[in-house]
């Protein structure tokens, strides 16, 4: 029994210390307010992210981002049919050359925006200064999602990122 404790608590992903060994919790399971809908993409979002090795916080941060452009909803349409999907990739950005049934693929959506985020210094390197998720959101709008007047839609989603998830990860 032992022996078994020690290995199923050699995960190097562990975040929370439950007595024996540290266990990760889900981000999505820390958010508030979401719908059991919105938490089936937040999951899922979440499931890539990691896969990405995403640190939390900016997982949750790309989680408030498709909240805000969404609603977490998969099918929306916006901007007159140009912007798609849970994170609205628009055919202008990074939703350029894809057909509307991969932008409205959760699973290519976040593929998209995680190698974005993982090109992006100022957000991994704002992760690693342990800013906090509204900090992290407001870079992730600025330059992964760059919305029209993405300074007031920045400071919208950071007080969003407060409601949803108040306390750091």
């Amino acid at each position: 029994m032992l022996l078994y404790l020690l290995l199923a608590c050699n995960s190097q992903e562990s975040v929370i210390d439950t007595g024996f060994c540290q266990e990760k919790i889900s981000v999505t399971d820390l958010a508030t307010n979401l719908t059991d809908e919105q938490k089936e993409a937040s999951y899922i979002i979440e499931e890539q992210f990691d896969e990405m090795e995403i640190p939390d916080n900016i997982t949750a941060a790309a989680i408030i981002n498709a909240y805000a452009e969404s609603g977490l909803d998969t099918e929306i349409i916006g901007d007159g049919g140009d912007s798609v999907g849970v994170f609205q990739l628009n055919i202008n950005g990074l939703g350029n050359k894809l057909t509307n049934d991969m932008k409205t693929n959760l699973y290519t959506n976040s593929n998209i925006v995680g190698i974005q985020v993982l090109k992006n210094k100022s957000l991994i390197e704002a992760d690693r200064n342990n800013k906090d998720i509204p900090y992290l959101t407001a870079i992730f709008t600025k330059e992964i999602m760059r919305p029209k007047n993405k300074e007031k839609k920045a400071e919208d989603r950071m007080a969003l990122a407060q409601r949803i998830f108040p306390e750091r990860i």
